[in-house]
C-alpha cells in the first residue's frame, strides 16, 4: 500500500512537470470563451423562477468554459462562433444590427449596442463588465484547480515548467487585477482620513487574513497528506492566497488618499450575481472540494467518463451552495 502510494505521488508529479504552455493566441481565445457565454445567456429567455435562471445560467456560463478547456479544446474556432450564431438567431436582428452600427457610430454606438443586448440600459456598462469579468475569473479558477488534476484537461494549459504561456499562468495576474479593480478601495468604500491611516491598515489586514490563513491552510495540508510539492506548481513560499493577501496588504500600507467610488455592483444574471456575492467563499469552497476529491480518487488513472461526471457534478455542487446563500441572502464574512 505504501509503495502503491509513492508510485502514485512520483506518477502525479511527473503528470504535472514539463509543460511548455500553448501559444498566446490560443490562451487569448479560450479566454474569449467567456464573454461569448455572456452573450448567448443573455439572448435567452429571462424565467421570472430563480432556480428556472440558475439551471439556465450553469448549462450557458459554467459548462461551456469546463467544455472549452476539456473536451472541445481542440474546436475553439467552431465552438464560439456557433454559440455567437445562436445567441445572434435568437436574439432576432443582434448581427444584423451590429453590422449597421460599426460603420457608421463606431466604438461609441458599439458599447451603446452591446448594453442594449445584454439589457443593461440602466447600469454603466463599464461597470456590468468589471462585474461579469470577476465572477467569470471566480468560475475559471473552480474548473481549472480540478480540472488539472484530470488527463482530459490538455497538458498545454497547466503551468508552464519555466518559461511559456499556459491557461493556469494568468491565474494570480487576473487574481490581483481582478481583486484589484472591485476591491474597497477602488470602489471609495474606504475614506482614509489622516487621523485613521493605523485604523484603515489594521482593517485591511484583517479583510486579507482570510486569504493567508488559507494560504497556510494548504501548505499544512500539502505537507500532512504528503502530496506531491512540484516546485514549478507550488514554488518554495506561500502560493497564490498569500500573495494575494500580502498585495492587499501592501497596497493599504501604500495609499494614502481617497479614490473615487464607482457605484454599485449589478446584479443581472443569477450565477454571476451569487458568485460575486460570495466570492472568497465560493473560492474557499472550490479548494476544499478539490482536495477532498484529490483525497479520495486517483484522478490522473480516471477516465474521461469518469472525470467530466466528477467535474460537471464537482461544479453543480459548488454553484448550488453558492446560489442557495445568495437566494436566502446570506453573505459569509470571515471578520
Amino acid at each position: 500500500m505504501e509503495g502503491h502510494r509513492l508510485s502514485y505521488k512520483t506518477e502525479h508529479e511527473a503528470f504535472v512537470s514539463g509543460n511548455q504552455g500553448s501559444t498566446v493566441f490560443e490562451i487569448v481565445l479560450v479566454c474569449a470563451s467567456y464573454p461569448t457565454c455572456v452573450f448567448l445567456r443573455h439572448s435567452l429567455k429571462q424565467y421570472q423562477h430563480i432556480w428556472l435562471q440558475f439551471l439556465l445560467d450553469y448549462m450557458t456560463i459554467v459548462l461551456p468554459p469546463l467544455l472549452s478547456c476539456t473536451l472541445l479544446s481542440s474546436h475553439l474556432w467552431p465552438t464560439m462562433i456557433t454559440m455567437v450564431l445562436v445567441g445572434s438567431v435568437i436574439k432576432k436582428n443582434a448581427l444584423e444590427d451590429l453590422l449597421k452600427v460599426l460603420p457608421k457610430s463606431g466604438i461609441p454606438g458599439f458599447l451603446k449596442l452591446i448594453s442594449s443586448l445584454l439589457n443593461q440600459s440602466e447600469i454603466p456598462l463599464v461597470r456590468y463588465i468589471i462585474t461579469q469579468f470577476r465572477a467569470f475569473a471566480l468560475v475559471s479558477t473552480g474548473i481549472a484547480i480540478l480540472a488539472v488534476d484530470f488527463v482530459v484537461f490538455p497538458r498545454r494549459y497547466c503551468k508552464t515548467e519555466t518559461y511559456g504561456t499556459g491557461l493556469m499562468d494568468i491565474g494570480v495576474g487576473v487574481f490581483i487585477f481582478v481583486n484589484g479593480i472591485s476591491s474597497a478601495e477602488a470602489r471609495g468604500k474606504f475614506a482614509l482620513d489622516r487621523g485613521s491611516k493605523s485604523k484603515y491598515l489594521l482593517k485591511s489586514i484583517k479583510q486579507a487574513a482570510p486569504l493567508l490563513i488559507l494560504g497556510l491552510l494548504r501548505v499544512l495540508t500539502v505537507k500532512t497528506a504528503d502530496y506531491h510539492e512540484h516546485v514549478s506548481e507550488y514554488g518554495l513560499a506561500l502560493n497564490i492566497l498569500g500573495l494575494c493577501s500580502t498585495v492587499a496588504t501592501g497596497f493599504a500600507y501604500i495609499i494614502f488618499h481617497k479614490v473615487p467610488a464607482s457605484g454599485v455592483i449589478p446584479e443581472h444574471g443569477v450565477l454571476l450575481a451569487a458568485i460575486n456575492m460570495n466570492g472568497l467563499f465560493y473560492f474557499m469552497l472550490a479548494n476544499i472540494f478539490t482536495g477532498l476529491i484529490n483525497l479520495s480518487m486517483e484522478t490522473i488513472v480516471a477516465s474521461p467518463v469518469v472525470a467530466y461526471c466528477t467535474l460537471i457534478g464537482y461544479l453543480f455542487v459548488l454553484s448550488f451552495i453558492i446560489m442557495c446563500l445568495y437566494v436566502y441572502k446570506i453573505k459569509v464574512k470571515f471578520w
